[in-house]
């Protein structure tokens, strides 16, 4: 009996040891990072813009999360200017003052920011793959990785690239 309840007892002493250290260091994220901006938008009327990673708001930096700044926008009093600080691609740093608005189909203030998660840009199954092949030259389960050349990781990277390819065709 005394091997069996010691056994037990270690378990749960080593879980609550284990768990201890975990809290203790803790656990990094990487700030959020905005994947999509919609129009019309608090966020878009602020400058914000597809690509720019959040590194503060209203006063918290440490581990941001998405919920984070959804948990700003909703709790921010109407009207009230919430600060934030954003990182652009390209390293530059700017404070802006974002105000959350209501939109007409959710009944809560948001900022109008859309949040990357990390995923791949694998094309997805398709009715007609004969005409994906045909007229791209892609295939279902294909991962773009570049476009015309410029390496792309997430679908705000793609969109730009393929919006600064784009040409329209005449009638």
């Amino acid at each position: 009996m005394a091997v069996i309840a010691a056994g037990v007892i270690f378990n749960v002493v080593a879980a609550l040891l284990i768990t201890t250290l975990v809290y203790l260091i803790g656990i990094k994220f990487a700030a959020p990072v905005v994947g999509n901006v919609m129009p019309g938008s608090a966020a878009e009327k602020a400058g914000i813009q597809p690509g720019d990673r959040i590194l503060a708001i209203a006063g918290e930096q440490h581990d941001l999360q998405p919920d984070d700044i959804l948990a700003a926008a909703v709790l921010s009093d109407p009207g009230q200017p919430v600060p934030m600080t954003l990182q652009r691609p390209d390293g530059s740093v700017v404070h802006v003052s974002i105000v959350a608005q209501q939109t007409r189909d959710i009944p809560l203030r948001l900022f109008g920011v859309e949040f990357d998660q990390p995923q791949s840009l694998t094309l997805a199954e398709v009715d007609q793959p004969e005409t994906l092949l045909r007229t791209t030259g892609l295939k279902p389960g294909d991962r773009v990785v570049a476009v015309d050349g410029q390496p792309v990781q997430y679908h705000w990277q793609f969109e730009r690239a393929v919006e600064a390819d784009y040409v329209p065709r005449s009638p």
